[in-house]
């Protein structure tokens, strides 16, 4: 074989490991940010059964007490030594508040369950505003995880080529 085929097959496998590396890479961060959004649902799910009752209710109202540097996201966004390749995308700097909204508004949703909800409308009607305010910002928390994944991986993209 000449010495420009084996450069070239070279040059071809080192392509063909590039692309798998980003494909690792983009199926890692999928799978964090999967977890985050389980983590969250878990979070509220906790929340619910904190205002509504269940066989757990203790349990859950521990989760919920849980502030939003404790959970799965919250460590993961404080470590910054961990996430430094997110820090310049512009999906990175928005998620903060939205997520630390999505705990405290469950909070304050579970703080007013421990009123008399059931016969007073009005306090009722205060918690089901937390629980869709918590919701609202859930939904921009995943959408946020969603497209901080895909910038990171259209920059590496672009960066690779």
């Amino acid at each position: 074989q000449s010495a420009a085929a084996v450069e070239q097959r070279f040059m071809s496998m080192t392509g063909t490991t590039r692309k798998q590396m980003e494909q690792i890479a983009y199926v890692h961060d999928a799978s964090f940010t999967s977890l985050a959004k389980v983590d969250i649902l878990f979070y509220k799910q906790n929340g619910y059964i904190s205002i509504i009752g269940g066989d757990d209710i203790e349990k859950s109202r521990q989760i919920v007490a849980a502030n939003e540097h404790s959970c799965r996201l919250g460590q993961w966004y404080d470590g910054k030594a961990d996430n430094a390749s997110y820090a310049s995308l512009q999906a990175y700097k928005n998620i903060d508040a939205p997520h630390r909204a999505i705990h405290l508004h469950m909070k304050e949703a579970t703080a007013l369950a421990a009123g008399d909800w059931e016969h007073d409308v009005s306090l009722s009607e205060r918690i089901l505003a937390e629980a869709r305010a918590a919701e609202e910002a859930s939904n921009r928390v995943f959408t946020l995880l969603d497209d901080m994944v895909n910038q990171r991986h259209q920059r590496v993209s672009t960066v690779s080529r």
